[in-house]
């Protein structure tokens, strides 16, 4: 659904603005027991990795009567509050959500088993019922930050046939676990395939973000010019077999070989000058 649509009805801001596609939305009347109000298995994740796992949520009753036949007047009726859990284990609590015509972004981070790759996330309702406690749902999201990779040199690195070329690579990320690394070589940089450099490097944190430099050398050869390089991180090894679970998005470096072995100049020495300092 679109939560940021016109206002113009009892839900208030629930419909999408014009000319902007529709969806779906979970609207809930709570019970007067506690209970589940959604449930789903989130497949296909990756090892080792984290998580945020948010939704939006408003209420969507700001006064109801707890028992209107006893009342002339509404009541404020009882506030929605929502629990989050993972395997049936709960992870996290919104608190009561107030009624403020606003929607409001609720969620936490989860962080994946060594080989989790499916897990089970249910929202239940914590309140109990009575007057009030009617909420909505939309727009339930899955999501993680990728590190950023980034080349050094950044286009084109030339070298001579049979001389050692160095390449770098600065890795930064908000998360701390994506130390994992292989060089990996393309003919086309398109298609890659592993150099079979590969390692592991501790992070440090700078200016809040977790970050190291991977670097490497290798004698070139007159076939190397031509193809491209550049650096996979993953979470884990066996991440870094799997397309899904890896991050590849470092710039490619294109290599450049002259055919030549590239012989040291005759220096011709122009200018020679000294002085003496304290008798030396």
């Amino acid at each position: 659904g679109d939560h940021t649509g016109a206002s113009n009805t009892a839900l208030g801001n629930l419909p999408p603005a014009a000319g902007q596609p529709g969806g779906y939305m979970l609207v809930v009347n709570a019970a007067f027991t506690t209970g589940e109000a959604y449930r789903d298995t989130i497949k296909n994740v990756c090892p080792n990795t984290y998580y945020e796992f948010s939704a939006w949520v408003r209420n969507i009753c700001g006064v109801c009567g707890i028992d209107q036949n006893s009342s002339a007047t509404y009541t404020p009726g009882v506030l929605p509050n929502l629990s989050y859990t993972i395997n049936d284990v709960d992870y996290f609590t919104t608190g009561n959500i107030p009624h403020d015509n606003n929607w409001q972004k609720r969620g936490f981070i989860y962080k994946t088993g060594p080989t989790e790759t499916q897990f089970r996330i249910t929202i239940k309702n914590n309140a109990a019922g009575g007057g009030g406690n009617d909420w909505v749902l939309d727009d339930i999201k899955l999501a993680t930050c990728y590190p950023n990779l980034v080349n050094s040199p950044k286009d084109t690195a030339t070298s001579c046939s049979c001389y050692p070329l160095s390449l770098s690579d600065t890795v930064k990320s908000y998360f701390n676990n994506y130390n994992n690394f292989c060089w990996e070589k393309s003919l086309d940089g398109v298609n890659w395939l592993s150099t079979g450099v590969c390692g592991t490097k501790i992070p440090v944190l700078v200016n809040g973000l977790w970050q190291y430099v991977v670097d490497t050398t290798f004698t070139t050869v007159k076939a190397d010019s031509g193809t491209f390089y550049r650096l996979k991180v993953g979470t884990t090894f066996p991440n870094l077999s799997n397309p899904s679970c890896s991050v590849g998005n470092s710039q490619k470096t294109f290599v450049k070989v002259f055919n030549t072995q590239c012989a040291l100049l005759a220096t011709k020495l122009l200018y020679f000058g000294g002085s003496i300092v304290s008798n030396t």
